[in-house]
């Protein structure tokens, strides 16, 4: 295994912890009131980083395809995070979705 790969199984599987939680503080402050729908990027966002990583951690042979929805998702995530400049909760899940996102377009 790459180095690549596994900082792109590392990234995607911060990734999805991260969303998880986020989603979870989301739905359980005053923010939910406003978009329940659009959060549901980020539950979007830790299914594909779920799936990409266990692509990689068994060599797939269709990891890239998987890579690249991953990467996207990953990057529509963190901007709509990313509209939350104030919250810190929000700014680390916006990071961790970029960082997971570089990592998936190099893996």
């Amino acid at each position: 295994m790459t180095t690549e790969t596994q900082r792109c199984i590392d990234d995607c599987l911060n990734c999805q912890a991260t969303c998880e939680a986020t989603l979870s503080y989301w739905l359980a402050s005053d923010h939910s009131d406003r978009d329940r729908t659009r959060a549901l990027v980020l539950l979007d966002c830790a299914d594909v980083c779920r799936a990409t990583a266990a692509l990689l951690l068994r060599r797939s042979p269709r990891y890239e395809a998987l890579c690249r929805v991953c990467s996207a998702i990953c990057g529509a995530c963190a901007e709509w995070c990313e509209h939350f400049s104030r919250d810190s909760v929000m700014m680390e899940c916006a990071a961790a979705c970029r960082a997971c996102a570089e990592a998936c377009e190099v893996a």
